[in-house]
């Protein structure tokens, strides 16, 4: 295994980790595209885009692992775009590093939480990207999700007091829902999430979608996500898996090594003959 920073993008601004399997990768297999994590930087969350990275130069594919511009050693971007339009234009330079450094093509993107949307953009418009993962990715309520919600948690002196208070206007001079707002992503209505996907199918992309239970009140049972786009069925064209027991960063080793043995496995099926 070989590991080597480098620079790339406009101006040099971008700093990335490309990972290669010590003979080289196999002949035109797909390089796998990791980035930051929120502000976790390339490293992932608890080291985790490291054992991913490694793990998959076992099985013969290069991964680049890089920081966004203004995070980690990754330098700000002097532009007037928003930070999603901003971290496009970084994944679509580190493609066409990789494109122009080791002759590589086709592309798997892995995003988790914010990483989802730059990943599912790309995926969507990039016809490069041949496979995505996403960890914790877009949700939608239906009404089973939202019955186990308030049944599951709520019903419960514990889940009492946490409705209570989030419903309470004032908690220790600060307004409830004060977090949410400078926490929240926009998602794409679930039409048009709908339609993005049938645009990847349509180029014969690979699709994994991972859920851990650390997003349990936005999606609790693994049919959600075939029941929250419905009229439109991706059942057996798309593959979702709902790990209960890991959180949302995988902090426990063997919820880590799960995450990694099953996104490793995923590409090493799809993307090794």
């Amino acid at each position: 295994m070989k590991e080597r920073v480098f620079t790339f993008g406009t101006d040099d601004l971008l700093t990335g980790v490309l990972t290669e399997p010590a003979a080289g990768a196999r002949p035109g297999a797909p390089a796998i595209v990791l980035s930051n994590v929120g502000l976790n930087p390339r490293v992932g969350p608890n080291r985790c885009w490291v054992e991913l990275a490694r793990a998959l130069a076992k099985l013969g594919f290069s991964t680049l692992r890089f920081d966004l511009n203004g995070l980690g050693d990754s330098l700000p971007r002097r532009d007037a775009h928003n930070d999603l339009d901003r971290a496009c234009v970084d994944h679509t330079e580190a493609l066409d590093f990789l494109q122009k450094k080791r002759g590589v093509t086709r592309f798997v993107l892995v995003g988790m939480c914010s990483g989802v949307d730059p990943a599912h953009r790309l995926s969507r418009d990039d016809p490069r990207v041949v496979g995505s993962v996403f960890l914790d990715g877009y949700t939608y309520e239906t009404p089973r999700s939202k019955l186990h919600r308030y049944v599951g948690r709520n019903f419960s002196p514990a889940g009492v007091r946490r409705a209570v208070l989030r419903r309470l206007p004032r908690i220790g001079g600060l307004e409830v829902g004060e977090a949410e707002e400078i926490y929240t992503r926009e998602y794409p209505e679930a039409a048009q999430f709908s339609a993005d996907l049938e645009t990847m199918l349509a180029r014969q992309a690979k699709l994994l979608f991972l859920y851990s239970g650390g997003v349990w009140l936005y999606f609790n049972y693994r049919d959600q996500f075939f029941e929250m786009l419905r009229p439109a069925r991706f059942e057996g064209r798309v593959e979702v898996e709902l790990r209960r027991s890991a959180d949302h960063t995988y902090m426990l080793p063997t919820e880590r090594q799960w995450m990694v043995d099953r996104i490793s496995g995923w590409v090493a099926q799809q993307f090794g003959s």
